[in-house]
């Protein structure tokens, strides 16, 4: 049988309320996002990584992914970065457990150990450079010109490489 989950303290309760309302506020304003003209493709980007080598980050394209999703286009959010609609669910999940855990009090679940905590970051960096292997090597066969600065030097080398 498992243990009851614990009393959170104060600080736990208040941290919990502030994870909450900080991701709950970005989808707040997230929600004005169909309401707003769509973004024109390759219109602005702060990714230094696509910057540089002209390559997707593995969030490349997850602004207009969501933009897409709000619009209810979920081809074309799926087309720019599926990655999104796990991000976007997984953020509604979370903001609604730390809501409820802050009200209640208690953790809704016993959280694992710290060795478990360091498994669950190794697994989520692997996934990560996985999904980006993936996302760089779909954008660049597709090719989608909205992810993708084929005039840039190393994104033309990985076109070359991916055409062989």
């Amino acid at each position: 049988m498992r243990p009851p989950p614990l009393p959170l303290s104060r600080e736990e309760r208040q941290s919990r309320a502030l994870l909450a309302a900080g991701i709950g506020g970005a989808y707040a304003f997230a929600l004005i996002l169909p309401f707003l003209p769509r973004l024109p493709i390759g219109s602005w980007s702060f990714c230094a990584f696509h910057k540089l080598t002209g390559l997707p980050c593995p969030f490349c394209g997850g602004t207009r992914a969501t933009q897409s999703l709000l619009h209810g286009d979920w081809h074309q959010a799926i087309y720019l970065n599926p990655l999104s609609i796990l991000v976007i669910g997984l953020g509604i999940v979370f903001v609604l457990l730390w809501t409820v855990e802050a009200i209640r009090g208690r953790e809704l679940f016993r959280r694992p150990g710290n060795t478990s905590t360091v498994r669950t970051f190794q697994v989520l960096a692997i996934a990560t450079v996985a999904w980006w292997g993936w996302h760089i090597y779909d954008a660049v066969r597709t090719p989608k010109p909205e992810l993708v600065d084929f005039t840039n030097p190393v994104a033309e080398t990985v076109r070359r490489a991916v055409a062989k």
